[in-house]
């Protein structure tokens, strides 16, 4: 805000300038013009009327109507006293927007009277006129500036200051109400979006404390029901290694015990795998249509610069913008993800995006130059928490292409691998519209 006000502080000093500078030039312009209109009236007025009607002049029957800067003209003769001719000649006309200009009368090669002119002083009217037609107008622009910036800073400025901190609050957790929208909607798409994670996160958040909620629940039950078996086989085992059973039969019989105890604690730890799995797998797919333009722009978006860091060479080949069926959120998650195994598992030398059409599906191709995958782990790689054996360096837990395999599975589709003597490659099946 501090910079806006500081904007503000310029506009209004700039005005000021504009304002000084420009009625200073305008008067100094106007005053060093030259244009004297009234002159031509008096040059007509002496031409006309000089030696011959000079009665007229003194009988007042000039026609003054037909000028316009001359507003009245007076003769005096030389033969007066000198008295009464330098009170003619010095007088004032006591007006601002007036003023005498005296012109001499020549007759037989000398001067034998004067005329005195009463003009408009066209300069200092138009001067006038002009500035103050200036400061009108500079004025308007500024009151026209200043609503404005005072309109941006209520209506844009303010209401934006108000959501500053909202991404920080979502991220920390701290999810308030919905944001109301102006009436002028200028931030109608920013909020919609912001809303929707609001709510993406509420819905998270309390699904959340749900798992959580059923996660200690089910150790809890776990952890009871397990109690009982271990006990026995501790027991059983126990009983054996101080040679209690006497005969063999009694032996096969604690051995068959402890077999059927361990049977129960493995089916415990399947269920709970299979928990974690369809909780890995509770996700939602929407059925909507996109264009691929808008999956391969967010793809581009995200891996070109990272790319270059890493000196990758990333390229997209050119594919036709088809129409394509289910989640186009999900759909850039599983790129992303296999983008992501390229970068972290390939050798850095390319990864490129192929687009091509196959029975009315679009298959989108990524590969990554690299060692090729073992025929031995084909058949493992879409499993959950299994990792190949150039993984073992690298962090992960072996879910990213299982979960792939779930979303497009969910969206209809499908994923596989292709494998040549220099790279492998990922390909995703999405059906077209």
């Amino acid at each position: 805000m501090r910079r806006y006000h500081r904007i503000v502080f310029w506009v209004i000093g700039i005005w000021l300038l504009l304002t000084v500078a420009g009625t200073v030039f305008l008067g100094n312009y106007y005053q060093a013009s030259q244009g004297k209109p009234y002159q031509v009236e008096m040059n007509r007025i002496n031409y006309t009327f000089a030696n011959t009607d000079l009665k007229k002049i003194q009988s007042q029957e000039i026609d003054l109507e037909k000028y316009q800067y001359v507003t009245d003209v007076r003769y005096l003769s030389v033969d007066v006293p000198e008295s009464e001719l330098a009170a003619f000649l010095g007088a004032t006309t006591g007006k601002r927007e007036t003023e005498y200009i005296i012109r001499p009368i020549i007759g037989g090669g000398k001067i034998v009277g004067y005329l005195r002119y009463e003009v408009l002083m066209w300069k200092e009217y138009s001067n006038r006129f002009i500035i103050r037609l200036w400061l009108i107008t500079i004025t308007l622009i500024m009151f026209a500036i200043d609503v404005l910036l005072c309109y941006i800073k209520r209506e844009i400025i303010q209401p934006f200051k108000n959501l500053t901190d909202m991404p920080y609050d979502l991220a920390k957790g701290r999810l308030k109400s919905e944001v109301k929208e102006s009436k002028y909607r200028y931030f109608g798409k920013f909020l919609w979006g912001i809303n929707m994670l609001r709510e993406t996160l509420e819905k998270h958040k309390q699904r959340e404390m749900q798992l959580e909620k059923e996660k200690k629940t089910l150790l809890v039950s776990l952890a009871h029901d397990i109690k009982t078996p271990l006990s026995m086989i501790m027991l059983y085992a126990q009983a054996l290694r101080e040679k209690l059973y006497d005969t063999e039969e009694k032996k096969e019989e604690a051995i068959d015990q402890i077999l059927g105890k361990a049977n129960a604690i493995e089916n415990y730890v399947s269920e709970i795998i299979h928990v974690s799995k369809n909780d890995i797998f509770n996700l939602e797919v929407k059925e909507e249509t996109f264009y691929l333009n808008e999956i391969m722009d967010s793809i581009r978006d995200s891996y070109t610069e990272k790319c270059k860091r890493l000196y990758i060479d990333f390229t997209i080949e050119a594919y036709e913008n088809k129409l394509l069926a289910g989640d186009c959120g999900k759909l850039i998650e599983v790129l992303e993800n296999i983008m992501e195994n390229a970068v972290k598992y390939g050798d850095k030398g390319f990864i490129k995006i192929t687009c091509y059409e196959e029975d009315y599906c679009q298959l989108i191709k990524i590969t990554n130059s690299g060692e090729p995958i073992p025929s031995t782990d084909f058949v493992h790689m879409f499993e959950s928490f299994w990792r190949g054996e150039n993984a073992h360096e690298k962090q992960g837990y072996g879910l990213g292409l299982y979960i792939c395999k779930g979303i497009m599975h969910q969206m209809k589709g499908e994923i596989f691998v292709e494998n040549t003597d220099a790279s492998m490659s990922l390909v995703i099946v999405v059906r077209e519209v």
